[in-house]
C-alpha cells in the first residue's frame, strides 16, 4: 500500500459562482477542501472577509435526513426483497434521480404516514400493556363472585386485601373470630408471597378489625371504575387484547404497504446527504460581498484534471502546487492494482 502524494489547491473566485464550483469539486471527488480562519490572516486584509457557512441551514437538512433515514430503518423489517452478501450499491441515472427529487413532497407524505402509523403502534402497545397489566391484577380474584363495586352498607363494610403468605392464617382466623365475632374472612387465593382475601364486619367494630387485621399485615386492595365481577372483568379486557392485537395487525400490513418506497426514500435521503455536504463544506471558505477563497488538498496526478475542469468553466485564480517542507496535508493511501478488487 503506497501513499499518494498530495499536492495543495488554492482557489480565489467571485461569490457568484460559489456553489457552481462546489458542485464541480464535488463531482470530480477528488478535492478535500481545508478550514480557513480569518485570525490566521493580515489584520487588515481580516476586516474585509467573514467565515462563510451556514450551521441552522446544516442541522435542519440533518433533521430531514434523520427523520428519513428512520423511515428507511423502520421499513426495513417488511422489506421482502432478496439481498446478496456483497450487493453493489444501486445506480441510477440523472433522469431517475432528478423526477423522485421532484416528488420530494410525495415522498415525505410516507414519510409522514409512517410516523403517524408507528404512533398508533406505540399507542396499541401502551393500552395492551395497561390491559395485560389490569388482567395480572385481576387474575387472584377470578373466584370472588362478587361484583368488584359491591358498596359497604350503612351497618356493613367490605373490603379485599393481602396478607403475607408467612402470617399463620388459622391463629388469624381464631383471634378475629374472637376479637370481632361479628365479622367475616375468605382466602380467595394464594401464591408465594401473600394470600387474597376478602373480609366483612360491622361498621361499629370497625376500630378492633382493623387494627388486628393490621398486625397481622393487611393491606387493603381497592379496585377503581370497574364494575361486574372480577371473572367478568378479566374476559373484557382478554377481549380488549384480541382486538388490540388485531388492530396492530391492520397498522403493520399497512405499514408494510411502503416498503416499495424504500428506494425513493433511500435517494431522497442521498439527495440531503449531497446538500448537507454542500452546505457544511461553505464553512471552510472565506469570503467578502463579492469574492469567497478555498484552499484544499487533492492528489497530485488528479492536478491536472482539477485545473482545466476548473479554468475552462470559471473565471477565477487557481494555484495548485507541492506543499510547504513541513507542511502538513492529509494522507492517502493507495492500493496495489493486485489488492485493489479486494
Amino acid at each position: 500500500m503506497a501513499i499518494v502524494k498530495m499536492n495543495k489547491i488554492t482557489l480565489l473566485s467571485l461569490e457568484k459562482d460559489k456553489q457552481q464550483i462546489i458542485d464541480t469539486l464535488m463531482k470530480l471527488g477528488v478535492v478535500e477542501i481545508s478550514t480557513l480562519h480569518t485570525e490566521e490572516l493580515d489584520e487588515e486584509v481580516a476586516k474585509l472577509i467573514v467565515n462563510d457557512g451556514d450551521e441552522q441551514r446544516v442541522a435542519e437538512i440533518e433533521d430531514n435526513m434523520a427523520k428519513i433515514k428512520a423511515a428507511i430503518d423502520y421499513l426495513g423489517k417488511y422489506d421482502t426483497r432478496t439481498k446478496g452478501l456483497f450487493e453493489p450499491k444501486r445506480q441510477i441515472d440523472l433522469e431517475q434521480y432528478q423526477e423522485i427529487v421532484s416528488n420530494e413532497q410525495a415522498i415525505w407524505q410516507v414519510v409522514e404516514q409512517i410516523n403517524q402509523l408507528d404512533e398508533q403502534l406505540v399507542t396499541l402497545r401502551a393500552e395492551q400493556n395497561r390491559t395485560e397489566n389490569l388482567i395480572g391484577s385481576l387474575a387472584p380474584w377470578k373466584d370472588l363472585d362478587i361484583p368488584i363495586d359491591t358498596p359497604s352498607t350503612r351497618n356493613v363494610t367490605y373490603l379485599t386485601g393481602t396478607i403475607p403468605a408467612l402470617v399463620d392464617m388459622k391463629k388469624l382466623e381464631e383471634e378475629l373470630c374472637t376479637t370481632v365475632p361479628e365479622s367475616y374472612l375468605k382466602v380467595v387465593n394464594s401464591d408465594r408471597d401473600q394470600r387474597y382475601v376478602f373480609v366483612a364486619y360491622l361498621n361499629k367494630r370497625e376500630d378492633e378489625a382493623m387494627n388486628l387485621l393490621k398486625g397481622y399485615g393487611f393491606s387493603k386492595v381497592v379496585f377503581k371504575d370497574l364494575s361486574g365481577t372480577f371473572a367478568e372483568n378479566i374476559a373484557k379486557a382478554e377481549q380488549n387484547l384480541q382486538y388490540i392485537e388485531k388492530q396492530r395487525a391492520e397498522v403493520k400490513k399497512r405499514i408494510a404497504s411502503f416498503a416499495g418506497e424504500i428506494e425513493n426514500l433511500e435517494v431522497l435521503h442521498d439527495h440531503y446527504e449531497i446538500q448537507r455536504d454542500r452546505t457544511k463544506v461553505l464553512e471552510r471558505l472565506i469570503k467578502t460581498d463579492k469574492t469567497f477563497m478555498l484552499e484544499g488538498w487533492l492528489p497530485a496526478e488528479e492536478s491536472e484534471k482539477v485545473r482545466q475542469q476548473i479554468l475552462k468553466k470559471y473565471d477565477c485564480l487557481l494555484e495548485i502546487g507541492k506543499p510547504e517542507k513541513d507542511e502538513q496535508h492529509p494522507i492517502l493511501l493507495k492500493n496495489h492494482p493486485l489488492v485493489e478488487p479486494f
